[in-house]
């Protein structure tokens, strides 16, 4: 329908009830049968669809591939990255903590 701009009376009567009751009262029904699109045209429409189709399943598996490769990164990050700088940070708090109850008198 899209790209031919026709449509067979079965989809008609089912996407357009009310469209299809009218022309059959309207008596325009009959003049507006055409014959179908031929066979080359058919298949244009079917390499075009589907290579359109491949390209954009393409696109979206590239898309996905960037994004987990940004996650892991991310991954990488918090499970080795992480652990080692909050273990930096436990340590100099740590020494830092001990050092100054070391520099304070008793009480």
């Amino acid at each position: 329908m899209i790209i031919t701009g026709r449509i067979s009376e079965e989809d008609l009567l089912y996407e357009h009830p009310l469209e299809y009751q009218q022309m059959q009262k309207e008596g325009t029904l009959a003049r507006k049968r055409t014959d179908p699109p031929p066979l080359w045209m058919m298949n244009l429409s079917r390499i075009v669809g589907f290579s359109a189709l491949a390209i954009g399943i393409a696109i979206i598996t590239v898309i996905i591939f960037a994004l987990l490769e940004k996650v892991g990164y991310l991954l990488i990050f918090l499970g080795f990255g992480l652990p080692f700088i909050l273990t930096l940070l436990a340590t100099y708090f740590f020494w830092s903590y001990r050092r100054s109850s070391e520099d304070s008198p008793p009480i």
